[in-house]
């Protein structure tokens, strides 16, 4: 049987829809309703319009998925919920919603996931040894591979929402420099042992993408243009961001956050380039369910 899988992934920021089979992608669908509204508070809980408007969103993207007849569905949740003191509320209602359980991963197995992922792009199956990050909106997983292998995997609550709301005064507006400076000192700090120097590094997640839509050369993102992109955006409002560069509204606010994030994480691994790779948790997910029985 040729089985096809639903996926969708309900990140921080964005909850992503994959439908596959064993031959290739089926759809791809999003949809920019952050969850994770408000997660750099101390105590974080998700809100009763943010719960509905997320609900409605993966309703929307189950029927999109429905034509394809998926013999598998799952829906699963990562940082946000993690972190969200009334997930289990919000875990019922979409439940009765839609008749589908919600898994929520732990950070370790979000990252493992995500290597199963990455492993099946083409780019990526000719390196012997590289670094991998998968910047999100509420975390940051970081991965190590060699010689086929998973040597490290972990994940930090680093993501571009989380650290927008918490160091960020005008996420709309013109961009602190200084603000942003303490944002890198902060990836500096946290990360003492990675990315691993002098080896490719390998990244995946909305806020590359996005700036591989905006910088038009493929998947070899070059830092230097990662740096005058940062300076463009920060630079100007979230509206213009949007009119400018096609930002997706979801993603305006938090783009100077993504971009220092990731070029400070290309700057400790002493490398010039980013190899972008489309191939994340949901791919990772769907790869164990065809290696089930």
């Amino acid at each position: 049987m040729n089985k096809c899988v639903a996926i969708i992934d309900i990140g921080t920021n964005s909850i992503k829809l994959l439908v596959a089979n064993r031959q290739g992608v089926l759809l791809n669908a999003i949809r920019g309703v952050r969850i994770g509204e408000g997660i750099g508070e101390k105590k974080f809980t998700i809100k009763k319009d943010v719960i509905k408007r997320n609900i409605n969103a993966i309703k929307e993207l189950l029927s999109e998925a429905e034509p394809f007849k998926p013999n598998v569905t799952l829906i699963t949740g990562t940082s946000a919920l993690r972190d969200a003191e009334n997930a289990q509320e919000f875990r019922q209602e979409l439940k009765l919603a839609t008749g589908v359980d919600l898994r929520i991963l732990s950070g370790e197995e979000e990252a493992t996931i995500i290597s199963k992922g990455i492993v099946t792009d083409p780019q990526v199956k000719a390196l012997e040894e590289f670094s991998l990050f998968d910047l999100g909106g509420g975390s940051l997983e970081c991965m190590h591979y060699k010689h086929k292998r998973l040597m490290f995997a972990d994940s930090f609550p680093l993501g571009m929402v989380r650290l927008t709301e918490k160091y960020i005064t005008n996420p709309t507006g013109k961009i602190n420099p200084e603000e942003l400076v303490h944002i890198k000192i902060l990836i500096e700090e946290e990360l003492t042992h990675f990315p691993i120097k002098d080896i490719p590094l390998v990244g995946t997640g909305g806020g590359l993408s996005s700036a591989k839509n905006i910088l038009k050369t493929g998947n070899i993102l070059k830092i230097d243009d990662l740096e005058d992109l940062l300076v463009k955006l920060a630079n100007i409002t979230a509206q213009e961001r949007i009119k400018l560069y096609d930002i997706p509204q979801f993603r305006a606010d938090i783009m100077p956050t993504a971009l220092i994030i990731i070029i400070t994480l290309a700057k400790k691994a002493n490398c010039k380039e980013i190899i972008y790779s489309s191939f994340n948790l949901r791919f990772g997910l769907a790869q164990e369910i065809f290696q089930s029985k």
